[in-house]
């Protein structure tokens, strides 16, 4: 029996200092959604937030979610960066193109594109128009990465965006 039961997801429910001593699990979200917020509640992820603002944090270990990919004869790799901000990249079967969303639409969100393999196939960082960019990592360098942040801003008649190291 687990602790609490949310069916079919919840959205802009939070749980505060949750203590459960069942013999289930802690927060029992039966859609898989998770669209809730967990202070000090739940396993193994005690704290799960979303959409928070911080005005003054100190963190004292950092980890960023990394995703892999490796495209068979290579190819394109759009990532998801709302999934991972780190992102490994093996153009070992071919060139690779890492087509980055438009800035606008990843606003704040940062990535860093490493070259993981020693093949002589490039990666190459482009904007969704397929435009811009140019190699990361050539002639075989695995040892370079980029890190990219989207700055994004609306004034009142116009609007710019772009991708800035």
């Amino acid at each position: 029996m687990s602790g609490i039961r949310i069916d079919r997801g919840s959205v802009n429910t939070t749980i505060i200092y949750l203590f459960s001593a069942t013999g289930g699990a802690p927060i029992w979200d039966t859609s898989g959604a998770r669209a809730y917020t967990a202070l000090n509640a739940g396993y193994p992820t005690r704290t799960l937030l979303h959409d928070a603002l911080a005005t003054d944090l100190r963190v004292e270990g950092f980890a960023a979610e990394t995703a892999y990919a490796e495209p068979a004869g290579g190819g394109l790799v759009q990532p998801d960066l709302t999934k991972s901000s780190v992102w490994l990249v093996s153009s070992f079967g071919g060139a690779v193109e890492v087509r980055l969303p438009h800035a606008a639409d990843a606003n704040g969100r940062r990535v860093t594109i490493k070259k993981t393999d020693l093949s002589l196939n490039p990666v190459r960082r482009t904007l969704p128009a397929g435009s811009g960019s140019g190699r990361l990592a050539p002639r075989g360098d695995a040892s370079r990465a980029v890190g990219l942040v989207s700055c994004s801003s609306q004034p009142m008649a116009s609007t710019s965006s772009s991708w800035s190291r």
